[in-house]
């Protein structure tokens, strides 16, 4: 997936549950206390201002620099990384 057809994604509104469900888990990772309803709808407003800036920025895509599509990759991986290094990956018991 290049980075325009991730834009594109973000802008539709099928991108919008799963931003939401991410944004939920971050939010309970940072802020483990939070009330379960209040973090869905927080995680909601999330979604709704990533879809919408998705969507703002996306007449402009086809203005960017050919390292971009080059850099992507790279970039992708490490959010990949740390995604499983904070929220996938458990913590080893002693």
């Amino acid at each position: 997936m290049s980075f325009i057809e991730l834009v594109r994604w973000l802008a539709s509104t099928a991108a919008a549950g799963v931003v939401a469900s991410y944004a939920v888990q971050v939010i309970k990772l940072i802020w483990p206390k939070v009330a379960d309803e209040i973090a869905v709808r927080v995680s909601v407003i999330v979604a709704a201002v990533v879809t919408l800036v998705a969507w703002l920025v996306l007449p402009y895509m086809q203005a960017l620099p050919p390292v971009v599509g080059q850099v992507w990759p790279i970039l992708s991986w490490l959010a990949s990384y740390i995604w499983f290094e904070l929220v996938l990956k458990k913590p080893k018991m002693a």
